[in-house]
């Protein structure tokens, strides 16, 4: 799907745009963050993709992208592995106090 049908179909709300992004990028997008995850609790790759959605939708609807010259699929990427490597900074390692 090109970037200005994507960006028109999340304008309008287009349930064949979403379907299309929750099924050809999130398969591409989970084998190449799944492994950052991996170590994550608490927090899935879906979690992170629909976290990402949502920030794509807010971004689309402000009118921050423009179709002709943003490749959706990469910017749904940077926003996942954003908020993926967000999680896993969270994660702390558990500290052994010696008594």
């Amino acid at each position: 799907m090109a970037g200005k049908e994507l960006i028109k179909g999340i304008k309008t709300g287009s349930n064949s745009v979403w379907k299309y992004l929750f099924s050809t990028p999130a398969d591409a997008l989970h084998k190449q963050l799944g492994p950052m995850m991996k170590d994550v609790r608490d927090v899935t790759f879906d979690d992170v993709f629909e976290e990402a959605c949502i920030v794509l939708m807010e971004n689309v609807k402000a009118g921050k992208l423009d179709g002709e010259e943003t490749n959706i699929e990469g910017y749904l990427f940077t926003i996942c592995r954003r908020i993926a490597l967000r999680y896993a900074k969270k994660k702390k390692p558990l500290s052994i106090e010696s008594d």
